[in-house]
């Protein structure tokens, strides 16, 4: 249906519904006659397609012909001007931002076969379709050919590549060997426009943003284990980035995707920091911070976390957390027993940076939460036996020394040093 109905515009000769043999000047001087002419164009077939095309552009804020009446390639320059920058309209359901369009004079595949394409032959995530479709099309004619696609996955020998390193190879940039997560934001313009559990975001650009930035955050929270912004190929083969997109293409429910993709998971964590963010500014201090959770952070570890000590802010203004570095947070609050959850906490509590915990740390960091049951009339339990514990749990052989790597145990230890 998409692909007929862009051709439908494509057949349209604007030539045809010109009247050259009018001069401007009789036109002028007899009102009524471009009045009647109009009408007669108005009732046409043709132009009853046209102005339909024309109408469903305006809603969804694309645009199928260029001045000359033809398709274009690309629809990033062709957004009314009326919307800002930073919060343009939703994509048409009929196209992805920058996807392969159907020329008049069609040589090569469509978006849609170009899709199947991707899934089908290459293997790959059909979400890759738009990124690869740009590499091999170097000259941004719009137009992939067989011989173009052929030299570019068999004499780039694509094919002897697997997985994870096909997909390495089409999102990175030439000159670099590492990912960024700018290289990710075609795939999830690609995903936002073409998946049908989020076509209902198509009327809230603002949230089609949010949603795609917070993707990408969670994506390099468990897979950029160096924390450098840089993903390596080694890291992407580690991860299951690539079985959580292959889910995606075969689950419509995009909810059940719970690796990354979750809308509902986008929700919670844009609604919670929404809501700590007060003056709306998108960015948190620490005494919005402490009200997480109905006031379930120490001061200490609050202290800590904007001590930049488990993580470095990306935000500019200092004593302020953005929203990527709250998405990093929350993730590492939320699942303690998680790699990346276990780190960031184990960083607060090593006061000293040796990657060793030791007693006095950990009661320096529990005697807040004592006096907290203390005010609320609770039995208190004292750090000797909660010590007791950790060594049963772990029979450390270093007396109650052991590194990071061997700390199965961090998540129980974290609930009860760092929140009620």
């Amino acid at each position: 249906m998409e692909v007929e109905a862009v051709g439908d515009v494509a057949s349209l000769d604007p030539d045809s519904l010109q009247l050259p043999e009018l001069s401007p000047l009789a036109l002028k001087s007899n009102p009524f006659l471009a009045e009647e002419l109009f009408s007669l164009w108005l009732s046409l077939p043709e132009t009853g397609r046209l102005v339909k095309n024309l109408l469903t552009d305006a809603r969804t804020g694309t645009s199928s012909l260029n001045a000359t009446g033809n398709l274009t390639g690309s629809t990033t320059n062709l957004l009314p001007s009326m919307f800002p920058a930073a919060s343009t309209p939703p994509l048409s359901p009929r196209s992805t931002s920058g996807s392969p369009r159907i020329g008049k004079q069609r040589s090569g595949p469509s978006s849609l076969e170009f899709k199947a394409i991707t899934k089908d032959i290459c293997k790959l995530p059909s979400v890759l379709s738009t990124t690869l479709f740009r590499k091999i099309d170097v000259n941004n004619s719009g137009i992939v050919t067989r011989d173009q696609f052929v030299d570019y996955w068999i004499g780039g020998n694509m094919l002897t590549m697997d997985l994870a390193t096909r997909m390495y190879t089409i999102l990175k940039q030439p000159d670099r060997r590492y990912l960024t997560q700018d290289d990710f934001k075609p795939v999830l313009h690609e995903l936002l426009a073409s998946h049908p559990g989020l076509e209902f975001l198509q009327n809230t650009p603002e949230f089609q943003e949010r949603y795609a930035e917070t993707v990408v955050y969670r994506i390099f929270y468990y897979i950029n284990r160096s924390g450098t912004g840089r993903l390596t190929l080694r890291e992407l083969k580690r991860g299951n980035l690539i079985a959580a997109l292959q889910h995606v293409d075969d689950e419509e429910d995009i909810n059940k995707v719970l690796r990354y993709f979750s809308y509902e998971h986008f929700y919670v964590i844009y609604c919670k920091f929404w809501e700590l963010d007060t003056d709306h500014d998108f960015l948190i201090d620490n005494e919005n911070l402490i009200r997480y959770g109905n006031h379930a952070l120490t001061y200490r570890i609050v202290d800590r976390i904007f001590s930049q000590i488990p993580r470095k802010f990306r935000s500019k203004v200092e004593g302020k957390m953005g929203y990527e570095d709250f998405v990093y947070f929350i993730l590492s609050e939320e699942d303690k027993s998680s790699e990346p959850g276990l780190e960031y906490w184990f960083k607060c509590i090593d006061l000293d940076g040796n990657g060793v915990l030791t007693p006095t740390e950990m009661q320096f960091f529990y005697e807040e939460q004592l006096r907290r049951m203390e005010c609320m009339a609770q039995e208190p339990v004292l750090f000797e036996d909660i010590l007791c514990q950790i060594v049963d749990m772990i029979g450390p052989e270093r007396g109650l020394q052991e590194k990071v790597a061997v700390l199965p145990w961090s998540c129980v230890l974290i609930n009860g040093f760092c929140s009620n």
